[in-house]
């Protein structure tokens, strides 16, 4: 058992480490022009990105980032990808988001898609890896599409509303285990395993999301899980503050098998991810004031 104040402290390094590299991306944009650092829409985006960030992305650099320097520049490389995806989500947001803050957006996501783009271009199995790239793109810009689709919420449920599909939105982050897969393969032996995890992981921290910002996602009209579990069940949509028992009790069965599945596949890898930990740690305590214990 890691002492409590080691694991803060660990969680603190990593923490600063995020922050630089957040850091980086956001220079680079307004050294090209596309944000303004003294805008409100500036320091709301960034802490946004850091700990949407730092709980999705960030636990790839517990698994990967003793490998070699250029696998390192490859972390870095490929965290442009969530800051692209969060940007593009927001380009998409018609009801939470301005005319002109929806184009700027969708201005940011356009450049560091294309830049991301072009360095997947120069690898020497490019004519390989851009299809299988723009599968993943196109799997997360039509759920992007089909999330924002209230007034057909049976194209989400036809496409979406199944366990194993939960973690389709965030797909686009999985695509750098298929550069790793091609890259250093040999160096990560358990990387279908890893993988696994980082499933189950995104699987579980999306499916908690959803449900701590319910209301939120109601309000936006924007499909959610739940929203279409729910759906599914009654004929119905959701209303402000309602709290079915049959939703929640299928939720929180579903939140159990995630679990569960990750500290199988932990065992198996022998490695965990204190971000990781950390993470289901304080979604566990939100989960727990709307009613849902693990």
């Amino acid at each position: 058992m890691i002492d409590n104040n080691i694991i803060e402290t660990r969680i603190a390094f990593h923490q600063r480490s995020c922050a630089q590299c957040v850091d980086i991306i956001f220079d680079n944009l307004v050294k090209m022009d596309l944000l303004d650092p003294k805008s409100e829409f500036f320091a709301e985006s960034k802490n946004r990105i850091f700990h949407g960030y730092f709980q999705s992305f960030y636990p790839f650099a517990e698994f990967f980032i003793h490998l070699p320097t250029k696998s390192r520049e490859f972390f870095i490389y490929n965290s442009s990808l969530f800051v692209a995806m969060f940007f593009l989500d927001q380009a998409l947001d018609s009801l939470s988001n301005t005319p002109s803050t929806k184009v700027r957006s969708f201005q940011i996501s356009s450049y560091l898609f294309l830049n991301y783009i072009e360095r997947l271009m120069l690898k020497e199995d490019s004519q390989n890896i851009m299809p299988i790239f723009y599968n993943y793109y196109r799997e997360q810009t039509e759920y992007l599409v089909l999330e924002k689709k209230w007034t057909y919420p049976k194209l989400y449920i036809s496409k979406y509303c199944n366990t194993d599909r939960i973690h389709k939105k965030g797909i686009l982050l999985l695509f750098p285990f298929e550069l790793l897969s091609r890259k250093i393969p040999n160096e990560i032996p358990d990387l279908a395993l890893i993988k696994d995890m980082f499933i189950n992981y995104f699987s579980f921290i999306t499916l908690a999301d959803d449900i701590l910002d319910l209301d939120d996602d109601i309000r936006n009209k924007c499909i959610t899980y739940p929203i279409a579990l729910h759906y599914k069940q009654t004929g119905k949509f959701l209303e402000i503050h309602e709290q079915p028992k049959r939703m929640l009790s299928d939720v929180t069965a579903v939140l159990s098998s995630f679990q569960q599945n990750l500290q199988n596949l932990e065992r198996e890898v022998g490695k965990n991810s204190l971000i990781m930990n950390n993470s289901l740690s304080h979604l566990r305590t939100g989960l727990r004031k709307v009613g849902i214990r693990l």
